[in-house]
């Protein structure tokens, strides 16, 4: 289930006594990276986005220094793609649901005594402001 992700990097690999008895969780570093499934052309999968979030995560994850205390959470497939809605098969959040589950998982990861958490998007943002 880890995918790119060293297993001793994976966050959901640990137990809930381990992170209870992790010491100085507070400069623990929890990495999220969110893809989305979507069109990228005929000739490409739907899970390109979610796909590139994950290995590059999984890819530093292993480069990084052993004595750095850092976990990737489970890549979040799905974001906000209305703007591909027209092509089959995409699966699209509105941007407050994604909002909402961003902080969510946030809040989860600040009440169990985190205080860094990065998101590592592989999915294109657009604003109107």
């Amino acid at each position: 289930m880890n995918s790119f992700i060293p297993p001793d990097r994976f966050f959901p690999y640990l137990t809930w006594t381990g992170i209870q008895e992790m010491a100085d969780r507070e400069n623990v570093v929890i990495l999220q990276p969110i893809g989305a499934i979507e069109q990228h052309g005929p000739h490409l999968p739907l899970i390109v986005d979610g796909a590139i979030a994950t290995a590059v995560t999984g890819k530093a994850l292993a480069r990084l220094d052993p004595e750095i205390p850092a976990y990737a959470l489970p890549t979040i497939f799905y974001g906000k793609s209305n703007e591909h809605w027209h092509f089959p098969g995409t699966i699209t959040l509105t941007t407050e649901t994604l909002y909402h589950l961003l902080m969510e998982v946030g809040t989860s990861i600040y009440r169990a005594g985190f205080r860094k958490w990065g998101l590592i998007n592989a999915h294109g943002v657009s604003r109107k402001f």
